[in-house]
């Protein structure tokens, strides 16, 4: 039996939207990337300065102010993002390949105000031809009415 050795050049699936400049800033200025520090304990991840498309902005991220939003209700969504891959253990997610399919795939990304990458439990089976694919949890505005008898414990801890 012969073995085409084109198709795996010849049949690869693009599945990370482009995304400009321009879109991707302001996107940006609307939407903020997270971080779990607990469990449902998020923190702002500051993208100042993180090249938007040669770098993965989750690796060793600069961390800014918690952020009062929480899974499980209704001011979140989640949806798949795609990003490129070199190694199965390393997920290496651009700024640009999420906001890019964040862009794609939620026509109102508007109402949109914070993302997590939810990368637990990512192995072999998130491969994709090229790229890995992720679990994106889009959440809505801060839930600062949410009675959260730990938030200003948590607070401190991000302090210190």
């Amino acid at each position: 039996m012969a073995v085409n050795k084109e198709l795996w050049y010849n049949v690869t699936p693009k599945l990370i939207p482009k995304i400009n400049s321009n879109d991707l800033e302001e996107m940006l200025s609307i939407i903020r990337p997270l971080k779990m520090v607990e469990e449902n304990r998020f923190r702002e991840i500051l993208t100042d300065g993180v090249d938007r498309r040669r770098v993965a902005f989750t690796w060793e991220p600069k961390l800014g102010r918690p952020v009062q939003v929480y899974r499980g209700g209704l001011n979140d969504v989640t949806i798949l993002t795609f990003h490129t891959w070199a190694f199965h253990g390393f997920f290496k997610p651009t700024l640009a390949e999420a906001y890019g399919c964040i862009r794609k795939f939620v026509p109102e990304w508007r109402a949109i105000r914070f993302f997590w990458l939810n990368s637990q439990g990512m192995d072999r089976r998130n491969i994709v031809g090229n790229f890995h694919w992720c679990p994106c949890v889009l959440f809505g505005e801060e839930m600062t009415s949410v009675i959260d008898t730990d938030w200003d414990a948590f607070k401190q801890r991000c302090a210190s």
